[in-house]
């Protein structure tokens, strides 16, 4: 820090001024978009110098009063998500697939999107049309929210349901072919997102969960309340996991390269 206010020439570099806020934001070492977001939300982000006190005790993301928009709200993940959410005081509003948005349709959205502070992407499939459930849904949504969030002060955000299947694929399973494929694509550009400072963009990844599509390690609940755990000390990538396999796929989260919009749906 003394460093840095002798090269700026005497003033605290973490309040100077800024046309917007970042979405590049320090874990362990609060910088100036961190600290930033504690003059838009007072109540959190108190750290200036390390992230001790708000890996402690939690006060590294404003929940109360912001407004979230949840998709994929009547599955298990997006309801328990919205019960927790409006229980920390969050604003809620939701949108259904298929009729609120679809592959390539997202008029319906506009007005959401305009009112909300954090999207939440929930959304998704296992078997029917996943590429567009799991990828071009998620990748529009993600871009559309961005580009609407230009002029706001501070960034859009975004949290968006990964899977472990990112880290093993579908291990040789026909039933996990276009599943392991859809979310493997949306990972591969959600890196960029991770990486962009136009957005804060949270890549949640959990182990199998009790839902619709199945009996998992944990239930939706739980997995909903682990994630909140990392999120509201700031991180950005939110492992949800009995296995590790989450974390093990941070790796390959944040290093992968490729092009994936220029994949394939899986035959």
């Amino acid at each position: 820090m003394l460093v840095m206010t002798l090269k700026e020439e005497g003033p605290d570099y973490n309040h100077m001024s800024m046309d917007r806020v970042g979405g590049q934001q320090g874990l362990l070492w609060v910088d100036n978009n961190y600290h930033a977001m504690h003059h838009v939300y007072p109540h959190n982000f108190f750290s200036s110098f390390t992230n001790v006190f708000d890996l402690i005790f939690g006060t590294g993301c404003q929940i109360e009063s912001r407004h979230f928009l949840v998709t994929g709200a009547s599955g298990a993940f997006g309801s328990a998500m919205v019960q927790k959410l409006e229980k920390l005081g969050g604003i809620v509003e939701t949108a259904k697939s298929g009729v609120d948005f679809s592959a390539g349709n997202y008029d319906d959205m506009r007005d959401k999107l305009a009112r909300a502070d954090v999207l939440i992407l929930a959304h998704g499939a296992k078997s029917d049309d996943c590429w567009n459930a799991n990828f071009v849904t998620f990748r529009d949504l993600t871009e559309l929210f961005t580009e609407m969030g230009k002029t706001r002060l501070a960034p859009p955000e975004v949290w968006a349901l990964g899977s472990e299947v990112e880290f093993h694929g579908d291990m040789g399973m026909d039933e996990l072919k276009a599943y392991s494929a859809s979310k493997r694509a949306f990972a591969a550009v959600a890196g960029r997102y991770y990486r962009s400072d136009a957005l804060i963009y949270r890549h949640i990844v959990p182990s199998s969960f009790t839902s619709a599509m199945g009996k998992g390690a944990m239930s939706a609940a739980t997995a909903v309340n682990i994630s909140l755990f990392f999120i509201r000390r700031s991180f950005k990538y939110v492992p949800v996991t009995f296995t590790g396999l989450a974390f093990l796929n941070y790796f390959r989260f944040r290093f992968q390269k490729g092009q994936p919009d220029q994949l394939k749906p899986a035959e």
